[in-house]
């Protein structure tokens, strides 16, 4: 198992994960018991991960990511892509000419207003606004 989560994982992450799940890394994955893939299934989903620092600014990376505000629609805050996904929150992000990209904050130009939701009750007809 070490070698198929290496190829994943980085390897102390690996090696720590498999033995918080009591499971040898020599096995075979057709050989695990079905307690130990539970386990190992627990561990890979619900171990937690802790921030512990930082390795400075000279190592610093600038991401970017998030949704572009074209594919929203500012009134529902609904996917144009995928009909039916909602937006939660700040996941919007704006390009400007030089490529950085930006998480607009409400208020500023381009962010949804305010707190836009569609809200349904359980037959599917839509309920009054929050």
């Amino acid at each position: 198992m070490s070698g198929i989560l290496r190829a994943h994982l980085p390897a102390r992450l690996a090696e720590a994960l498999l033995a918080d799940a009591g499971v040898d890394g020599s096995t075979h994955r057709s050989q695990l018991k079905r307690e130990e893939r539970a386990r190992l299934v627990g561990a890979l989903t619900k171990h937690p991960l802790f921030w512990t620092g930082d390795e400075g600014y000279k190592r610093a990376e600038v991401t970017g990511g998030g949704v572009a505000l074209e594919e929203i629609d500012p009134r529902t805050l609904e996917s144009r892509l995928c009909p039916g996904l909602f937006s939660a929150g700040r996941s919007w992000t704006r390009s400007d000419r030089s490529g950085a990209t930006t998480s607009p904050g409400p208020g500023l130009p381009g962010a949804p207003r305010g707190s836009a939701r569609r809200l349904e009750k359980q037959d599917g007809s839509p309920s009054p606004s929050a």
